[in-house]
Order: structure tokens, then C-alpha cells, then sequence
């Protein structure tokens, strides 16, 4: 990693000198970023945005999305994992009805409608 970049992380407050042993995240990106470039174009090809979006997607990449309404969460797909606004995790277990559909992780005791919106989609299952 250059020195400009980890100045430029330090300075965001994210630690110290980056290991070299574990990759980071932007790391494992940028490897997997050079190897389709390296796999995919000749020196001198134009590098196109939509090959390098299409490896970081199949890689697993997800950006976090914000459902903000109740139709919004009755929307999502069975196996889906949440964090809602209280910072609980709650997964989607079943697509029956509204009325606990969901399992909410460490509190059992928890219903559907403790769920505190807006939540953070944390994992779908592609669809």
C-alpha cells in the first residue's frame, strides 16, 4: 500500500501503519481489481468500468441499502438479514405473514413489530 494512502487512512482515524499479512478489504478489492485487468485486457486497452463492476459483484460485494418503510421490509426476500435502527440483527425466516416472520439474534423474546426503522440490509440472497 503507498504511503499517501495509508497517511490518508490513519488520518481518518481507522489505526495505524496497514499489516501486510491480512490483506484489508480495499487490499483484497485492488488484487481482485488488478487480476481482471490482467486477465481480461492486452497492455493498452481501454479498461472498461463495467468488467472491473461485474468482478467486484461476482466477488460478493453488496452495498448497504436502507429500508425506511414497513412495505419496504415486508419486500425482502426469506433468508434476509437486517440491523435495525435499535442495532439489533434480525434475519427473515419465513414469507407467511407479517407477524413473526422474523427472528431477531440474542433476544428471542422480540417480535416483528419491535423491528425500529429505518434498518440496514446487511445480507440478501441474490435474486
Amino acid at each position: 500500500m503507498s504511503k499517501p494512502i495509508e497517511a490518508a487512512i490513519s488520518a481518518l482515524g481507522f489505526g495505524g501503519p496497514v499489516s501486510e499479512a491480512v490483506p484489508t478489504p480495499a487490499q483484497q478489492l485492488a488484487q481482485l481489481i488488478d487480476t481482471t485487468i490482467e486477465e481480461t485486457y492486452s497492455p493498452g486497452d481501454d479498461v472498461m468500468g463495467a468488467d472491473l463492476a461485474e468482478a467486484t459483484l461476482a466477488a460478493g460485494y453488496r452495498k448497504p441499502r436502507t429500508i425506511t418503510t414497513a412495505e419496504e421490509l415486508d419486500a425482502l426476500p426469506m433468508d434476509t438479514v437486517i440491523r435495525d435502527a435499535d442495532e439489533y440483527v434480525w434475519e427473515r425466516w419465513s414469507l407467511l405473514s407479517r407477524n413473526n416472520d422474523w427472528r431477531c439474534a440474542g433476544a428471542p423474546d422480540l417480535a416483528d413489530d419491535d423491528i425500529a426503522l429505518p434498518v440496514t440490509v446487511i445480507w440478501e440472497p441474490l435474486t
